[in-house]
């Protein structure tokens, strides 16, 4: 009687449980799961990198500089192009750019008309590395 008892009451507490089925909801956006769900990773994920970027502070790539860097930058630039545009004018005369070699400090250019345009190959003598500029005809 006690066996039949605790059947009985094994048997009619299992007919009062409910389940349900499982479903797998991913977490990360990338995988599916919720966008709300970003920023609390990425915070998650910055604070656990023991890494910093030293790139960052210094005005390395993608940081923000300043406005006395950005014209400190962009002068730099206006001089070097005059300075290139001299050299360059003094080296090739007033009719600009003619056909033939030259030798800058280490450096071979030589100018060649092809169909294209005007075919510019740079020969860095001390490396050997060489780039080719062709220049079209207007």
């Amino acid at each position: 009687m006690k066996y039949m008892f605790s059947l009985l009451f094994i048997v009619g507490s299992v007919s009062l449980v409910k389940s349900q089925d499982l479903v797998y909801q991913p977490v990360n956006p990338a995988f599916g799961g919720d966008s709300f769900n970003y920023q609390w990773l990425k915070s998650s994920a910055d604070a656990q990198n023991p890494y910093s970027d030293p790139d960052g502070q210094q005005g390395g790539f993608g940081a923000r500089q300043s406005d006395i860097q950005n014209l400190s930058s962009s002068l730099n630039r206006q001089l070097l192009s005059q300075l290139t545009s001299q050299l360059t004018g003094n080296a090739f005369g007033e009719n600009g750019l003619e056909p033939g070699s030259y030798t800058f400090a280490g450096l071979n250019v030589d100018i060649v008309p092809t169909n294209a345009g005007l075919s510019i190959t740079v020969i860095d003598t001390n490396t050997g590395e060489s780039t080719n500029i062709i220049v079209p005809f207007y």
